[in-house]
């Protein structure tokens, strides 16, 4: 597993991305409609969890967690594979 380097980014990159954790644990107290497997972890982004969730469902994620949906699909269209991209080096 790759760990995130944050000494080699921009010190917006790792703000950013300090945010993107924040929000992921944030919807570990959220109920079950904004949630899926996986989201909470403080150390991981909301994209690598949606990246597992992909994975861990055969590349779709299933319309039972319509949230993690909806952001997979703008991640992925904003840049084409960036769930699973982030899901397989860690961050």
């Amino acid at each position: 597993m790759a760990f995130y380097n944050w000494k080699k980014h921009s010190k917006w990159s790792n703000l950013l991305i300090g945010l993107d954790q924040l929000g992921n644990t944030i919807f570990r107290i959220l109920p079950w409609p904004l949630t899926w497997p996986g989201s909470g972890n403080p150390d991981k982004t909301i994209s690598y969890t949606l990246g597992r969730l992909q994975i861990m469902c055969g590349g779709k994620i299933p319309w039972k967690f319509p949230v993690a949906k909806f952001f997979a699909f703008v991640c992925d269209t904003v840049d084409k594979g960036h769930c699973k991209k982030a899901f397989k080096n860690g961050t």
